[in-house]
């Protein structure tokens, strides 16, 4: 699995967590992507409503357009700039791709 959730410290009910970094192949491999589906790729870690960028494209990369925000699972997310411009197939290949590069099932 290319991202590791580690607990640094718990300290009165609140958690302080850290994600491994992100390696060059895994950057290369979203932006592959990005460019395959003409669109823009963040990763988040999802902390009760607030989502926590993690990694994938940069603030000056992101078109003004609204995003798809898609729950991959309790503390997993990814954006997805221009998703609501892709017909339903792509998204689904796009998804099991972005699931597989990040080790969700």
């Amino acid at each position: 699995m290319i991202i590791s959730f580690n607990t640094m410290k718990e300290s009165r009910g609140a958690r302080e967590t850290s994600i491994s970094e992100f390696t060059g192949e895994f950057q290369d491999r979203i932006s592959f992507l990005e460019k395959k589906y003409r669109v823009v790729v963040q990763i988040a870690e999802i902390q009760g409503r607030r989502w926590s960028y993690l990694g994938g494209s940069r603030m000056k990369d992101i078109p003004i357009v609204p995003p798809g925000q898609i729950r991959l699972n309790d503390r997993l997310g990814i954006v997805v700039y221009n998703w609501h411009r892709l017909p339903e197939e792509r998204k689904k290949t796009l998804l099991s791709e972005l699931k597989k590069i990040l080790g969700v099932s």
